[in-house]
C-alpha cells in the first residue's frame, strides 16, 4: 500500500513539475548600467487595468508633420502601475511596474519637447538609467494584454472628419525596459496598435488595457498565424498559460480551409487558409456557451489595425473565430493567414468579482453572466452599461465580439466595439460598428468585463474552511492531483476567507497542510472526522514539493 501511494505521489510531483516548468522563474535582473535601479516589483500578483489617454492637441493633424506631438497619459490604472516610454501616432509601447513611477511618468501628458527623449519630436526614452527605462517589458512568456478602445468617435480640431476607433495589439515594441523572462534590458515587449475603419491606418485616441498574468491561473495566450497546410502553431515556444501546456495547439485553433466550408467564405491573399476557425477549450471540460466568455484581440502588429471575433457555438464545442482587416468591406472575406494571430483570455461565469456578461445585442438582455450590472439597449448598435457606483476613474470595459454575421452560421461578426463613460446618465456608453464601405451602427452580441483598478477580478475562491478535509480541498470526495494543484499553488500564502489547501483551518497554506494532503493522498475520505498524523509518503514528498515550490514564481 505505501509502495502504491508512493509511487502515485511520486507521479503527481513530476507531473506538476512539468506545469510549472511553462511557468518561468522571476527573472534574477540584470543591470544595464551601474547607475541603473532597475524596474519596480514584478508584475505577476494580479490581473491589472489601465486607462490610457491619448490626445490630439489643437493644430497637430492626422498623418501630418506634426502627427507625434501627442499628449498620452495614464490618469487612472492599477492595481499594478502602468507608463510608457515611446509612443508616436497609432503606437503605444506599454510597460508594467516602474521603480519611480512618478518620476517615470514626469512628462506624460505634455508637450514636445521632453526633456531627456531621444528624439525632439516623439516621446522616447532609450538610455539605461531613465526613471523611463527602469521598467518592466510585457512579455508573452508570462501573460497576456487586452485591449479596447475608450472612445466612440473620435474628433480633434485638426479639420479632418471625424473616425472611428479600432484598436489591437503587437508582440514587438521599441519600447525599453527589464524582459520578463531573462531579466536583461532592451527593446521589446507589447504596443497597442491604434486605427480606424477604412483606409486611415494610424490614429489616436484613448484606450483601455488589462493585463491578465499566467501566474494567476487564467486560460489565455497568443496563438500564432497558422501554416500554408493550416496547422496551428502558438505565437512563441511558452506564450500560453500552464493549464494548455499538455494540450496541442491544433486541438484549441482548427483553422479551416475554406474551399471546404460549408458556406462562401474568401480569404484577402485567395489562400485555402486564413484568419477563419474555430477555437476550442473542450480539453479543459470548457462549454463555450453556458461557462464563460473568450475575449480576443488581433497581435497581427501590423499599421493596417485587424478586428477578430469568437462567436460560441450553440452546442458549447467551442467558438467560431475570424479575424479581418479594418478596411475589408466585404462580409465574406478575411484576413490572410500571416495575418491571423491573436491574444486571448478565457474568463469563466464563477471567477471570484467577476462584474460582466454575454450580452444579446438585440435587446440588451444577458444570456450568461456574473455580478450587479445593468445594460440597456438605446438604439441600433448603441447600449449603456451600468455598474452601480462605478465611474471610468474605478475601471475599464473590455469587450469583445461574439456573434455570427447575419444569415450565417459559421462565419464570426465584422462588427468592432468600442466605449466611452457617459458622467450625465451614469453609463458607460458601449457602440457597435460595421463596415461595408460605410461605418454604421449596428446591434451585436458581445461579452463585456469590468476590471476594477483596486479590486480586479480573480479566479474562483475555493470551498469555506473546514478542518475535516483530510485533503479533499475541491470537495471531490477524495484526496487527488487537483487537490495537490490547489495546495502548491497557494503555498505559503495567507488563507483567512477560503481554504486554498489551508486543510487544518489555521490561517495559512503551510507545511502542515501538505503532511495531511500526503498521509491521505490517494484515499476517499467522505465522512472523515478527524485529522491524522502525518505517515512516511508526507516525508517522501517533502523533497519534491520543494522541488516545485522553488521553481513556482513567487513575488
Amino acid at each position: 500500500m505505501i509502495f502504491r501511494r508512493a509511487l502515485c505521489l511520486s507521479l503527481v510531483l513530476s507531473m506538476q513539475g512539468l506545469l510549472l516548468a511553462q511557468l518561468p522563474p522571476i527573472p534574477e535582473i540584470v543591470l544595464s548600467d551601474p547607475e541603473a535601479t532597475g524596474p519596480g516589483d514584478f508584475p505577476n500578483t494580479s490581473v491589472s487595468a489601465a486607462l490610457m489617454q491619448v490626445i490630439s492637441p489643437p493644430g497637430v493633424i492626422n498623418a501630418g508633420s506634426n502627427q507625434d506631438e501627442i499628449l498620452v497619459s495614464f490618469p487612472n490604472d492599477g492595481p499594478i502601475p502602468w507608463t510608457t516610454n515611446r509612443y508616436n501616432e497609432g503606437d503605444m509601447a506599454i510597460q508594467l511596474s516602474p521603480q519611480d513611477l512618478g518620476a517615470a511618468n514626469e512628462f506624460l501628458g505634455t508637450s514636445p519637447p521632453w526633456p531627456g527623449s531621444s528624439s525632439a519630436r516623439e516621446y522616447a526614452y532609450e538610455d539605461t538609467i531613465s526613471p523611463q527605462t527602469q521598467v518592466w517589458n510585457i512579455s508573452q512568456d508570462v501573460g497576456v494584454v487586452l485591449a479596447t478602445a475608450a472612445q466612440n468617435v473620435v474628433s480633434w480640431d485638426d479639420g479632418l472628419d471625424d473616425y472611428f476607433p479600432v484598436v489591437a495589439l503587437s508582440r514587438s515594441s521599441s519600447g525599453r525596459g527589464y524582459d520578463m523572462v531573462s531579466g536583461e534590458w532592451g527593446a521589446g515587449g507589447i504596443d497597442l496598435n491604434l486605427g480606424t475603419w477604412g483606409d486611415v491606418d494610424e490614429a489616436n485616441f484613448s484606450t483601455a488595457a488589462a493585463w491578465f498574468p499566467y501566474e494567476q491561473e487564467w486560460v489565455g495566450g497568443w496563438m500564432g498565424d497558422p501554416d500554408a497546410s493550416g496547422v496551428a502553431n502558438w505565437a512563441g515556444e511558452a506564450s500560453f498559460s500552464p493549464q494548455l501546456g499538455d494540450v496541442d495547439p491544433n486541438d484549441i485553433m482548427a483553422w479551416t480551409d475554406v474551399f471546404e466550408a460549408s458556406e462562401d467564405i474568401f480569404v484577402e491573399d485567395s489562400g485555402d487558409f486564413g484568419a477563419f476557425g474555430t477555437f476550442s477549450l473542450s480539453e479543459l471540460g470548457v462549454h463555450s456557451l453556458n461557462d464563460g466568455m473568450l475575449f480576443t484581440n488581433s497581435a497581427d502588429g501590423s499599421s493596417s489595425t485587424n478586428i477578430t471575433s469568437a462567436a460560441p457555438l450553440a452546442d458549447g464545442s467551442g467558438w467560431q473565430f475570424a479575424a479581418r482587416e479594418d478596411s475589408q468591406d466585404a462580409n465574406d472575406t478575411v484576413a490572410a493567414a500571416d495575418q491571423a494571430s491573436f491574444s486571448f483570455v478565457y474568463v469563466p461565469y464563477d471567477a471570484n468579482g467577476l462584474v460582466g456578461g454575454h450580452i444579446n445585442g438585440d435587446d440588451a438582455s444577458t444570456i450568461g453572466g456574473a455580478g450587479d450590472f445593468n445594460v440597456t439597449r438605446s438604439a441600433d448598435g448603441s447600449y449603456g452599461i451600468q455598474i452601480d457606483g462605478k465611474t471610468d476613474e474605478d475601471g475599464v470595459l473590455i469587450l469583445s465580439n461574439a456573434d455570427f454575421l447575419e444569415e450565417s452560421e459559421i462565419l464570426a461578426d465584422n462588427n468592432h466595439l468600442s466605449y466611452a463613460w457617459n458622467p450625465e446618465t451614469s453609463t458607460f456608453d458601449v457602440e457597435a460598428r460595421h463596415f461595408d464601405g460605410e461605418v454604421i451602427l449596428e446591434d451585436t452580441d458581445f461579452y463585456f468585463m469590468w476590471v476594477d483598478f483596486e479590486s480586479p477580478l480573480t479566479l474562483e475562491d475555493g470551498p469555506a474552511c473546514n478542518p475535516n478535509t483530510l485533503g479533499d480541498i475541491d470537495g471531490s470526495g477524495d484526496v487527488a492531483f487537483a487537490d495537490f494543484l490547489i495546495l502548491s499553488a497557494n503555498f505559503g500564502q495567507a488563507a483567512t476567507d477560503h481554504t486554498f489547501g489551508d486543510i487544518d483551518c489555521s490561517g495559512d497554506v503551510a507545511f502542515a497542510d501538505f503532511l495531511i494532503l500526503s498521509a491521505n493522498f490517494g484515499q476517499t475520505v467522505s465522512g472523515a472526522e478527524s485529522v491524522p498524523e502525518p505517515s512516511a509518503l508526507g516525508l517522501l514528498g517533502l523533497g519534491g514539493l520543494f522541488v516545485g515550490l522553488l521553481r513556482r514564481r513567487r513575488s
